[in-house]
């Protein structure tokens, strides 16, 4: 764990003792499609990490059908009747929720991305929050990521909202936890908060089932590299830059190198069209058919290419290194968390085109012997950092500090 607060243990805090934990989020977080699974993962390794976790609030699971009445219905309810911001009925799920808290005796409340239901929440139990960012990172890239001529999803209002809710709950919690050095430093310097009120700690590759290391490299080992695979996941083609990646597969087949594109979870516009481009609307990470064939993709490819314009993080990075996979992305938000340059893949700025990423790619490929040492770096970043294990640990380990904190603090009165 990298981190700004450092967590040490009390002799007489017993690290075998299960700390109960409440789960909190404003979205259904037993839901794989809801943020790409990380709060299904993020609540699934506490638990297989020893902690004793109560769900909070009406987390459920739908079969696939019903997920998608459900999200056909909110659109057109949304479209007859703009919802507010923030709906009234929302203060009768708060009171669930406190009483939820008071009969599961929960020493803390871990809350992602819940800085709206902390802010209006009523309770003594400490509360340990954790996003990928912060309100004002969010608020400036939806404005630099807004497409000029559309009407934007959120106005100034909203924004000033959010922002509010976030400075408060920033300030009711005992602890906040990023996962990129990014995002924290948001926190001390936009929100005035105290360097060791805040932890990095790398979020995991939501995996169900991740391939072993070996099996991993004897893959890898056996690959050719022509024709060169180039993968492209991402739902916001615009965000994730896919007209660079685009332009990267034109250039390349320019200097008459094979490769081909395959583009996951979005559709290019109408002109994007090429015999050397695969687009795959939509895979469903619920459907075990479709995260299997997700996993082929990660498998059989040999590099993400991923040229975000912004981003908080980027999960499929993680998802990437627990398959071997390098990794060409921008320089941008917290990725460089994720990614080391010639470690796991590289960094390339976010002025940086498709001859630029072209560039690097016939670098890589020119040297097979340093494409086999990404390989391996992908894969031990993965092992070292960035699985839910390693993350659920040193959540365990700061959760029983804080403990201690509390336990010495009620000592001393």
């Amino acid at each position: 764990m990298s981190s700004l607060a450092s967590v040490c243990l009390h002799p007489q805090c017993d690290p075998s003792f299960p700390i109960r934990v409440g789960f909190l989020s404003a979205h259904n977080y037993l839901d794989l499609t809801q943020w790409s699974g990380t709060l299904f993962y993020m609540q699934q390794a506490l638990v297989q990490n020893g902690l004793q976790v109560t769900h909070l609030g009406t987390p459920k699971v739908y079969p696939t059908w019903q997920r998608k009445l459900l999200g056909y219905r909110e659109k057109l309810k949304s479209v007859l009747v703009p919802p507010p911001f923030y709906p009234p009925i929302r203060r009768q799920w708060l009171n669930q929720v406190e009483k939820q808290i008071c009969e599961a005796g929960c020493n803390f409340i871990v809350a992602p991305i819940a800085s709206q239901e902390i802010s209006l929440l009523n309770t003594s139990v400490p509360i340990v929050y954790l996003s990928d960012s912060t309100a004002k990172l969010f608020c400036q890239e939806h404005l630099y990521t807004h497409v000029p001529g559309q009407q934007s999803q959120l106005d100034r209002a909203t924004l000033d909202k959010i922002e509010l809710f976030e400075a408060i709950a920033l300030t009711k919690a005992v602890h906040l936890i990023y996962p990129s050095q990014w995002a924290a430093q948001s926190a001390i310097e936009d929100y005035s908060v105290a360097p060791s009120k805040v932890s990095v700690i790398p979020f995991g590759a939501n995996l169900e089932h991740p391939p072993s290391t070996s099996e991993v490299l004897q893959n890898r080992h056996t690959h050719s590299l022509v024709p060169c695979r180039l993968l492209f996941i991402g739902v916001d083609w615009q965000r994730k830059g896919g007209d660079v990646a685009f332009q990267t597969l034109l250039e390349l087949l320019h200097r008459n190198i094979n490769a081909e594109l395959v583009v996951v979870g979005s559709v290019p516009p109408p002109h994007i069209r090429h015999e050397k481009l695969t687009v795959i609307p939509h895979l469903d990470k619920n459907c075990p058919q479709h995260r299997h064939r997700l996993n082929q993709l990660l498998q059989h490819s040999h590099f993400l290419l991923l040229p975000s314009r912004a981003e908080c993080y980027g999960i499929a990075l993680c998802e990437a290194g627990a398959f071997g996979l390098p990794v060409l992305t921008t320089d941008v938000g917290g990725i460089s968390t994720i990614v080391r340059n010639g470690q796991n893949g590289y960094l390339l700025p976010l002025s940086a085109c498709g001859l630029d990423y072209a560039d690097r790619l016939v670098q890589i490929l020119a040297d097979p012997a340093h494409y086999q040492q990404l390989v391996v770096g992908a894969r031990t970043e993965y092992d070292q950092r960035l699985n839910w294990n390693c993350w659920a640990d040193s959540v365990q380990r700061l959760l029983l500090s804080l403990e201690n904190r509390c336990v010495s603090s009620r000592a001393s009165l």
